[in-house]
């Protein structure tokens, strides 16, 4: 299916939010999906990614999560690494809970989605936002984290005040959570440790460890050669548009 892209600017206490847009070339209405970006923002393996799965059928929006500290939309690593992190460390559960609102809002407000079919996506700092708004949002009728480090972590104050997974109890959405055993930021064990609190409220979370010591974190950027692993990815997306199209197009 063909993708029309473009960028919107929606409200926000800094005055407006860049929104990185794609949809499906055809009357809809289509799932909506809040895709939330990486640690160097909305790059453009971020755009390509968003609009791999519009092609599929959805109309993606990636809000700008930086808003409040610099209009830069994306980070070229290694080079702007610091200013990276210290955007990253800017962001707190009030902004990403204020933007992931917005996001969605701005799906169920559009005349291409079916406001009763909206979902969230995230990838490494992404994912655990994905998890965090699924826990805020009602209306999330379905979440894939890819990848999100710190679901189990001890909350960190002011800008963490709880783990994500203490929020368990909020999310009543199904959770596809995608990972790999060589990544040091998304430990098994961890992932082991979300799936059994998931379980023990009564939860659907799945999850998939892709099982090679030997790829890490991040294995779907395909811009970052450093991480990118092509069996990874080949074996993740599919797993990822299955869950999707079974919550949001069923």
């Amino acid at each position: 299916m063909d993708v029309k892209t473009r960028w919107e600017q929606l409200p926000a206490e800094t005055g407006s939010m860049s929104v990185f847009v794609a949809e499906p070339d055809g009357p809809g209405p289509f799932p909506g999906i809040a895709h939330f970006h990486v640690l160097p923002g909305i790059g453009q393996n971020q755009q390509d990614t968003a609009v791999r799965i519009a092609s599929e059928g959805y109309v993606v929006a990636i809000p700008h999560l930086y808003h409040r500290l610099t209009d830069k939309t994306a980070f070229a690593l290694p080079g702007d690494r610091e200013e990276a992190n210290a955007a990253s460390r800017s962001l707190t559960y009030y902004g990403k809970a204020m933007d992931g609102r917005a996001a969605l809002n701005f799906l169920r407000e559009n005349d291409l989605v079916d406001p009763n079919r909206i979902g969230v996506i995230g990838y490494c700092m992404g994912g655990t936002i994905a998890y965090l708004n699924a826990a805020w949002n009602a209306d999330v009728k379905a979440a894939v984290v890819c990848y999100g480090p710190g679901l189990v972590t001890e909350p960190k104050p002011p800008a963490s005040p709880t783990s994500p997974i203490d929020l368990a109890e909020w999310v009543d959405c199904p959770v596809l959570s995608l990972s790999a055993s060589g990544d040091p930021l998304v430990p098994p064990a961890d992932v082991e440790a979300a799936a059994a609190r998931m379980k023990e409220l009564g939860k659907s979370f799945v999850h998939y460890i892709y099982q090679d010591d030997n790829v890490g974190h991040a294995f779907f950027t395909a811009d970052r050669p450093d991480m990118f692993d092509e069996g990874a990815a080949t074996w993740g997306w599919p797993l990822k548009l299955d869950f999707l199209a079974k919550h949001l197009k069923a």
